[in-house]
């Protein structure tokens, strides 16, 4: 935010880039596509900065973003060479950039705040052009702020000036406000022709019960689609909230419209799941491709299961139920046993502690827990002898 100097934290690589633009499985092998449209908007520590308010500033961002070998530059590389070894002579990439707020000293000066956006839009633009980059489409803008200040009359006239003159190039303006943040519902009123729905379940309101179909429902009514939100993948609970939003996408349908993903600071989650060797850390990148492909099942993958029938002929019998997939999966209780206690593992390995004096059979069910779906419940019968 100092300005000094550009930051590699700031400054994607092809490399970094490579895994988001082209699907590589998990022996390494690049075989298909991955995400077609990329955002690119200064980091918020940056953006709440007072640097950030200056004319300097934002020629800092402006430079940062067409930074030679990185950035744009680095991403129209990324497709090209993703572009010719799946052999898609045509293929390109569509980017966004960003209208960053205008200063808080021009506030009450409408004209100058206008006059502001159109050159950052301006700058944006013309240096996109000159970049000459051949493996990319320039798609239009997303306006920063993540509310609408319903209550001054100059929001409403900046947001549709913006929008008039991105049109006027020939281009979009998108909104993704933060969950029920004022003015979400009125976001068509305000002059954007798209506009997505953040549930902030990674977040701060991760424990609020139903949030997930909350924000379908009210993003389906005024015709928004929601945000994926990507946090850590070496936190298994963090991995399970990010299933969570994917599960909702394919039960709710926001799957199959527009799709926009958070995924944190450079690199980002999906770069980070790429090359984990962890399996839960590695399913979010792979997961994440069937969603954006529209592929993903509400149902559980295919998987096989090894013996459910033990037998307790003293004190306990301990057993490894050994289910096998080609996905990770977490092994949860979901019947407990009637005559006795169970210790259970994520793995399938248990212990079950028959009722003293307790003679004849006695039950409990699992299910497996791929993250996004669950299989129908699993008996497993215990003959106490």
């Amino acid at each position: 935010p100092d300005g000094a100097s550009h930051s590699e934290g700031g400054l994607i690589t092809v490399e970094e880039f490579l895994p988001h633009v082209g699907y590589c499985d998990k022996s390494g092998k690049l075989i298909d596509t991955f995400f077609d449209g990329f955002l690119f908007l200064p980091y918020s520590a940056f953006n709440s900065s007072d640097y950030a308010k200056s004319l300097e500033g934002w020629q800092f961002y402006l430079d940062d973003l067409y930074y030679e070998n990185r950035n744009m530059d680095a991403l129209n590389q990324a497709v090209g060479t993703v572009a010719d070894e799946l052999r898609l002579d045509d293929y390109k990439c569509t980017v966004f950039t960003t209208i960053i707020y205008p200063p808080s000293e021009l506030a009450g000066d409408v004209n100058a705040q206008k006059e502001a956006i159109k050159w950052l839009m301006d700058q944006e633009y013309q240096r996109f052009l000159e970049g000459g980059y051949d493996r990319l489409k320039f798609g239009g803008f997303y306006w920063y702020r993540e509310y609408l200040a319903t209550g001054e009359s100059s929001e409403k006239e900046l947001t549709q000036f913006a929008a008039d003159y991105a049109h006027s190039l020939g281009f979009k303006i998108f909104w993704v406000p933060y969950y029920c943040s004022r003015g979400y519902s009125s976001w068509e009123e305000y002059g954007f022709d798209m506009a997505c729905m953040q549930p902030n379940y990674m977040g701060g309101k991760k424990d609020v019960p139903n949030l997930l179909r909350m924000a379908a429902e009210k993003a389906h009514r005024y015709g928004m689609c929601v945000e994926i939100e990507a946090g850590s993948v070496t936190d298994i609970n963090a991995i399970q909230r990010y299933m969570d939003y994917l599960a909702a996408g394919v039960k709710y349908g926001h799957m199959n419209s527009i799709k926009i993903y958070y995924q944190r600071g450079v690199p980002g989650s999906y770069y980070s799941a790429w090359q984990s060797t962890d399996p839960w850390g590695r399913a979010v990148y792979d997961v994440t491709y069937l969603y954006a492909k529209e592929l993903l099942m509400a149902e559980a993958p295919e998987h096989t299961f090894g013996e459910t029938e033990y037998t307790c002929s003293g004190d306990s019998v301990s057993g490894a139920l050994e289910p096998s997939a080609d996905e990770p999966f977490l092994v949860e209780l979901a019947v407990s046993p009637t005559h006795g206690d169970l210790l259970l593992h994520n793995d399938g390995s248990f212990t079950y502690y028959p009722e003293e004096d307790f003679v004849g059979a006695d039950r409990f069910a699992i299910v497996l827990n791929f993250g996004y779906a669950k299989t129908a419940e699993i008996v497993v019968n215990i003959t106490v002898d």
